[in-house]
């Protein structure tokens, strides 16, 4: 037999021996809740099953305050104790948060109290449609507790995602449908140059140029029609003005009914990239440009080589030297980029091909860099100077020699004046016929240039003379 305790918290001193005896005995076998109860609703006992599963109920407490409807519940108790038999009846229970619950009882007459107050056992259970209110109730603290867990994580990953937006370098954003700014990271703060404080409530139009307002609504119209979109490349504007190429990547908020509620963007600065792009675009036309006039050149070169030329020996001869010469200063300029060429390198890397000893070239000059054209222009007539210097002029001859300089002309122009002089070799007198060197020493240079050129042939060597104009070359910095 179980001990009292484990099964009520009454007085049990006011119960006759022979009643605890019973109750102690049904108590222990059945699984069902058993209160004792007398006719009055007062409360001596409630066995374990019955305190769990009526724990705002204890000895003293009178069940007809948990009851929906008092009058009813003392008529069946009454009723119980004269039949003295288990009748069944139904009580409504409401518990301390408001909950009612129906209740399917038994209750018999087991003993009275000293003063003759009859002493029932109430049985009392749940039945199966209130199991399944309670079931659905345990149903409902389960997806209670399952969402709290989901917000729990949720509020970690939004924390942690939080923490990324926070230290991106991309300028991420949001906006509500009327275009104010809802959220602004320090990636935006350095793109752009406003803080938090400053957009956060403002339009976002703010740093969309004029031209890119249409672009703008568009991007919006399709968000909200529910559209995916791909990344594009387009245009916005600092605070101080200025234009910024960016890429943006565009997506729309929604709340938990699917409706859009606002927009979320993410800029990235593609300046650099798009500099880059529009240099090599640049390049490819300036190449494009070169090859059309080196073609033109070579052209040229080809026609009047043959036309001068004996043989096809000595076309072949002459005009790969020719090509040579123009070879080395494209070479050159490829080198450094396309970004012109300093003239003594340009003079080096021409007269190498023929002399190899230095007294027989003697120059002197400032440091000067020549521009693209007039690398080319220049380059083309050393060769054809040094070509004629070697067959008919003062490197033909063992004592000759030739002076090259070049200074700046005092005056507002500051052009470039270079002079050619050829000293100790042969005598030299005008050529009867106009050759294709000629053509490139006179006329190339001055139609490139847009200079005059003077070609002189004197008794004591040729002396070739032209002034650069100003623009197409610049002073080394000190």
């Amino acid at each position: 037999m179980l001990p009292a305790e484990t099964w009520t918290d009454a007085n049990i001193s006011e119960l006759p021996l022979k009643f605890l005896a019973h109750f102690e005995a049904i108590s222990a076998a059945d699984p069902r809740n058993c209160v004792v109860i007398d006719t009055q609703g007062k409360i001596h006992g409630l066995n374990p099953p019955a305190r769990r599963a009526l724990p705002w109920l204890a000895s003293g407490v009178n069940l007809m305050t948990s009851c929906a409807d008092p009058k009813a519940l003392k008529n069946y108790l009454v009723t119980c104790a004269r039949t003295r038999a288990a009748l069944p009846g139904t009580v409504h229970l409401t518990d301390p948060d408001g909950l009612e619950t129906e209740w399917t009882c038994h209750g018999g007459l087991v003993d009275h109290l000293e003063d003759d107050t009859p002493i029932l056992i109430l049985r009392m259970q749940i039945p199966e449609l209130g199991k399944s209110v309670f079931a659905k109730l345990n149903d409902k603290i389960e997806a209670l507790n399952a969402e709290l867990e989901w917000r729990v994580r949720a509020d970690d990953a939004t924390a942690h995602l939080a923490a990324i937006v926070a230290s991106s370098v991309d300028a991420i954003y949001s906006k509500d449908l009327e275009k104010v700014v809802t959220s602004w990271n320090k990636g935006a703060e350095i793109m752009f140059g406003y803080s938090a404080d400053e957009m956060i409530g403002a339009s976002i139009l703010s740093v969309v140029p004029d031209d890119k307002l249409a672009e703008e609504e568009m991007l919006l119209k399709r968000l909200r029609d529910g559209e995916i979109l791909a990344p594009i490349e387009t245009v916005r504007q600092r605070k101080d003005g200025k234009l910024i190429d960016v890429s943006i990547t565009s997506s729309p908020i929604t709340n938990r009914d699917g409706d859009v509620v606002g927009y979320s963007k993410i800029l990235r600065d593609v300046s650099e990239r798009i500099a880059a792009v529009n240099h090599q675009k640049l390049l490819m036309q300036e190449l494009a440009h070169r090859s059309k006039n080196q073609m033109a050149v070579i052209s040229a070169m080809a026609r009047q080589t043959a036309k001068n030329s004996k043989s096809i020996q000595d076309f072949r001869k002459t005009f790969e030297q020719r090509l040579q010469g123009l070879s080395v200063s494209i070479g050159l300029l490829v080198e450094r980029g396309w970004s012109g060429a300093p003239l003594d390198q340009l003079i080096n890397i021409q007269s190498k091909t023929f002399i190899t000893e230095k007294s027989k070239l003697r120059c002197s000059g400032p440091d000067v860099t020549l521009d693209n054209v007039a690398s080319e222009a220049i380059g083309l007539a050393l060769h054809e100077l040094a070509t004629n210097s070697l067959k008919y002029g003062a490197w033909s001859s063992r004592s000759g020699f030739v002076t090259l300089s070049w200074e700046i002309i005092p005056g507002d122009a500051g052009d470039l004046e270079i002079v050619w002089k050829e000293q100790g070799g042969p005598a030299v007198k005008e050529p009867s016929h106009t050759g294709f060197g000629q053509i490139v020493i006179e006329r190339l240079v001055a139609q490139k240039l847009s200079t005059d050129v003077k070609l002189v042939y004197s008794p004591e060597g040729v002396i070739w003379t032209f002034r650069l104009p100003a623009q197409h070359f610049s002073l080394a910095s000190k």
